[in-house]
């Protein structure tokens, strides 16, 4: 079942100065204030911790939540080189299951998308390529972006409702845990999507997440540091920092326009936070807790992450920030 740990809550800033905003629209400060306080308590959320319920396992990690409260992620059991990877479920209904492809030693979900399939990896031994998968219904659709690309790994992100991917490709010689390319998978081929300004073939970029409007989030390395770009569904780029991010990490998007990822301040410090789709930004930090991962978000704006620290008895544990009853 699911356990809920711990509970906080987080209210978004509405008004940074709340008495020239009153000025500028010509209502008196006191109306302003009482509807900028209904809205706060509207925007109110929770926090709720999430741990895979099997034996001996260290990590948890929620990276996706579709429209109908379905969570996945991934789980660890045991530590060192005889730890086994697998994905996991967490269904609305507060049920889990494990996912693991036939065959494999290691198998990641990492996207859900709102009809249910569920993106992700998997490796049957540890000297085979790794190559992305779609499962849905039952039925598993190895991603593999060699033909088109040249690619030598592949790892699938995120799924829309359309059953287009975003995600990652390596070509030879890119180190395992070195970001590579990014790419779309749409009607069985892989395309190269790595922002332009990441530039020509010495960039590095993922895509992580794609929405069922088309548009696709990521990050890029430029001299180590990592920057957010938007691809949105006619191929336009933009590029998206945290205002007070000395590097930023877009992980999720949604049809709305919000957004989700993490962010280094300037004293090296990990955040989650989740930006609307008028662009404010709010941080997300689990209470008390060492490293904040804000890693997805779905259609009503429910956002998933993981956290190490404060109440986490593992090396890491999920969460989950869902919308107030009052919204």
């Amino acid at each position: 079942m699911f356990l809920r740990i711990t509970r906080t809550t987080i209210e978004h800033k509405l008004f940074s100065n709340w008495q020239a905003a009153a000025t500028a629209a010509s209502l008196p400060a006191f109306g302003l204030l009482l509807m900028a306080t209904a809205g706060v308590f509207a925007a109110e959320r929770e926090f709720e911790s999430i741990v895979y319920p099997a034996a001996n396992a260290t990590v948890t990690s929620a990276t996706g939540i579709n429209s109908r409260g379905d969570i996945v992620g991934q789980y660890r059991q045991g530590a060192g080189p005889t730890s086994v990877l697998h994905g996991f479920l967490l269904d609305r209904h507060g049920q889990y299951a494990s996912i693991d492809h036939p065959g494999a030693v290691a198998t990641n979900a990492w996207g859900i998308g709102s009809t249910g399939a569920i993106a992700g990896d998997y490796r049957v031994t540890s000297a085979d390529p790794i190559l992305g998968f779609v499962l849905s219904d039952g039925n598993w659709t190895t991603i593999d972006c060699e033909p088109t690309l040249g690619a030598v790994h592949t790892f699938a992100f995120g799924v829309n409702a359309s059953g287009e991917v975003a995600g990652e490709y390596k070509l030879s010689g890119v180190p395992l845990q070195a970001p590579g390319r990014a790419f779309l998978y749409r009607d069985g081929e892989c395309i190269d999507i790595t922002p332009p300004v990441a530039g020509g073939g010495a960039s590095v970029a993922v895509a992580w997440a794609i929405s069922d409007a088309g548009d696709t989030v990521g990050y890029y390395n430029s001299g180590g540091v990592l920057h957010g770009w938007v691809r949105d569904r006619h191929g336009a780029y933009s590029m998206l920092d945290h205002p007070d991010g000395a590097s930023t990490n877009l992980r999720g998007v949604n049809a709305s326009g919000e957004i989700v990822g993490l962010y280094r301040d300037t004293a090296s410090v990990s955040h989650g936070f989740h930006r609307d789709g008028d662009g404010a930004f709010t941080t997300l930090d689990y209470p008390a807790a060492a490293v904040q991962r804000a890693l997805g978000v779905n259609a009503r704006g429910d956002v998933v992450g993981d956290y190490s620290g404060a109440d986490c008895a593992a090396a890491r544990c999920a969460w989950v920030w869902r919308r107030s009853t009052l919204d």
